[in-house]
């Protein structure tokens, strides 16, 4: 819940948003009161609580926010343009470093990242530790900023596991 307020002051500046990841929908409804007019959350399994789903939908409506869930594999999408992306999916460096190749360039103003201090440099581990010792979230964070230069950071907390922000801006 900590993150949320930030969450909210993200989507207030963007009009089209897109989350990877809902899990619990603690961020979706962080970004929802942003109040931007169109939102699209994308997850690999359904939400824990799938009367809050419906919940969420009928807020949004309410609130005159187009809203959706697709469940998909993020690495097997391509998605609209949007102004903030937020990813708070697998949360591996070669998840992140996918994803951010594969969706960036359709993201307007913001990308934001859940969780940058717990696996910062040292990605998610599973049960079968297929993603034993990989490397983090901040690592491919780095990278890509290394490489695109129309980007850079403009929000960074360690607290509550982390968040990161990067803001596009002109080169």
């Amino acid at each position: 819940y900590y993150h949320i307020p930030k969450l909210k002051e993200y989507s207030s500046k963007s009009r089209r948003v897109i989350e990877f990841g809902v899990r619990d929908m603690n961020s979706s409804w962080g970004l929802l009161a942003g109040n931007p007019t169109w939102m699209l959350s994308y997850d690999f399994y359904p939400p824990t609580l799938e009367e809050m789903l419906f919940k969420f939908y009928a807020v949004a409506k309410d609130n005159n926010i187009s809203y959706d869930f697709r469940l998909s594999n993020t690495l097997e999408i391509v998605i609209p343009h949007v102004d903030f992306l937020f990813i708070d999916s697998l949360h591996t460096y070669s998840q992140l470093k996918q994803e951010l190749k594969l969706h960036a360039s359709n993201v307007e103003k913001f990308i934001g990242f859940h969780d940058t201090k717990l696996f910062a440099h040292v990605g998610q581990q599973n049960s079968d530790c297929k993603f034993k010792n990989s490397k983090g979230l901040l690592d491919a964070v780095r990278e890509f900023l290394k490489e695109n230069k129309q980007w850079k950071i403009d929000y960074h907390t360690d607290e509550c596991n982390g968040l990161t922000v990067i803001k596009k801006v002109s080169e």
